[in-house]
């Protein structure tokens, strides 16, 4: 590899002051970034530090303005807080670093992002998807949201991070379907995760070889 990886924790900025930040979210944080950094390093790309915060409710939320990424706030109020972090840690780096102008999974000018792309309007989650009321089905198939749910199941699957998976596990029992939506089933996961493997691996990010990965819960056998 010509130039070393960084790992993303090098562009997220937690709050100096313990008071500025609850300490369940700061967890949370540094345990998304650290299942990231197991699964795929920062290639050369120009990403800005922003800084993470926290907001009120449940939603965490990644800001920019115009083409500048601004910050990432976690929702104090989550029932999900490391799929959350890893959710919007998947939005900076749609928007930030891979190719494309911005969100990446909007713009798809690369074979990896078609093909992922591809593989989750196939999905049986998709198909589910678009039985929602219009406003769900708007908001949950929109391309970026599609790809930072895959790219922190991604995560949580890769990595083996058990709190993550417990969370994935939580929304898919969950008898909201809204909740239940947002994740994939495993073995419907499959060919996602396969191509989020391809993805990175195409760009010489992965800090490991590519695996094979688990379709049970973390209790399953």
């Amino acid at each position: 590899m010509a130039f070393e990886l960084r790992g993303i924790n090098e562009f997220l900025r937690l709050p100096e002051q313990d008071e500025d930040m609850i300490s369940d979210l700061r967890q949370a944080m540094r345990q998304a970034c650290y299942a990231v950094s197991n699964v795929h390093g920062i290639g050369e790309v120009e990403m800005p530090i922003i800084p993470v915060g926290q907001i009120p409710g449940v939603r965490g939320r990644f800001v920019h303005t115009g083409d500048i990424a601004r910050r990432i706030d976690l929702g104090v109020d989550s029932w999900r807080p490391e799929m959350m972090a890893a959710h919007e840690i998947g939005h900076f780096i749609d928007w930030s670093a891979l190719p494309g102008d911005k969100y990446a999974s909007q713009r798809i000018t690369t074979p990896s992002m078609r093909a992922l792309i591809r593989r989750i309007q196939v999905s049986e989650t998709w198909a589910a998807l678009q039985g929602l009321p219009n406003e769900d089905q708007r908001q949950l198939s929109a391309l970026q949201e599609l790809f930072a749910r895959s790219y922190a199941q991604w995560i949580a699957m890769r990595s083996g991070n058990r709190r993550m998976r417990e969370q994935i596990d939580l929304g898919l029992a969950s008898p909201i379907v809204t909740r239940r939506l947002l994740q994939w089933d495993y073995v419907d996961f499959l060919p996602i995760a396969e191509a989020l493997d391809a993805m990175f691996e195409e760009r010489g990010w992965l800090v490991n070889e590519p695996r094979e990965y688990r379709t049970t819960s973390p209790g399953g056998q």
